[in-house]
């Protein structure tokens, strides 16, 4: 179990790097980001360094789950990471597809009004 759980890291953060150089690519000034959260980190720290926090927070984060999940050795544990990753990778790979082709498909049309909700929340 604990190989599937590094497979299931390895493929969250290859995601997250999808993600993150697409997104370079797709978000050339703040005000085209489309999650408000990352939009005002954005505006303090400029576009790249953002994406480069990001990535480095999401690699950090998902290294310290998985060896906490290792180290805890519970098959609930790992059962509950992997599921997680798996979601969370497939998110990361629509909005990675999305960035590069500048369609919407079935998932990123669902983060993107999660992401006006929130929009409407935070103001």
């Amino acid at each position: 179990m604990n190989l599937l759980v590094i497979c299931i890291a390895l493929l969250v953060v290859a995601t997250k790097g999808l993600d993150c150089l697409t997104t370079l690519r797709a978000v050339p000034v703040a005000a085209a980001e489309t999650n408000p959260l990352a939009r005002r980190i954005m505006h303090r720290l400029g576009v790249h360094r953002s994406v480069a926090l990001v990535f480095v927070l999401a690699t950090i984060w998902t290294c310290a789950l998985a060896t906490v999940t290792i180290l805890v050795d519970s098959a609930v544990y790992a059962a509950l990471f992997v599921g997680l990753g798996l979601f969370v990778a497939t998110v990361q790979a629509a909005v990675a597809h999305t960035n590069w082709t500048g369609r919407d498909n079935a998932i990123t049309s669902r983060v993107l009004h999660c992401h006006r909700a929130v929009a409407r929340w935070i103001r």
